[in-house]
């Protein structure tokens, strides 16, 4: 048997850092915020290096609905509630990509932490 832990899900709870933030921009509860999880991958921005973050919805995870195949979560756009992007200097942009469906409006703007 062999093992392909680069197919294994890597679902990660939120950092105090991230928790601290969506919970100061878009009001979540801590209640909601300790379910997300989230992946991560480095990137390449603009000018320079940049961590990549992707906060799941909670309820899809539990139900199994979604799963990482390489890292990528292609096939389940709707199960992303947040998109995060931490530059080299530590600045933090936020993107709310939650639906009107989840009962809030998506935001177009990044917010910046």
């Amino acid at each position: 048997m062999k093992w392909k832990f680069w197919q294994r899900n890597r679902y990660e709870r939120l950092s105090d850092r991230l928790r601290r933030s969506l919970k100061q921009e878009f009001d979540l509860t801590w209640e909601a915020l300790d379910q997300m999880r989230c992946t991560q991958h480095q990137g390449q921005s603009e000018e320079s290096s940049a961590r990549y973050i992707q906060v799941l919805d909670p309820v899809l995870l539990a139900d199994g609905q979604i799963s990482l195949q390489d890292g990528e979560l292609t096939s389940h756009a709707d199960a992303i509630l947040f998109e995060v992007r931490v530059e080299e200097d530590g600045a933090m942009y936020v993107t709310d990509k939650r639906s009107a469906v989840a009962g809030s409006e998506p935001q177009d703007q990044e917010g910046q932490s």
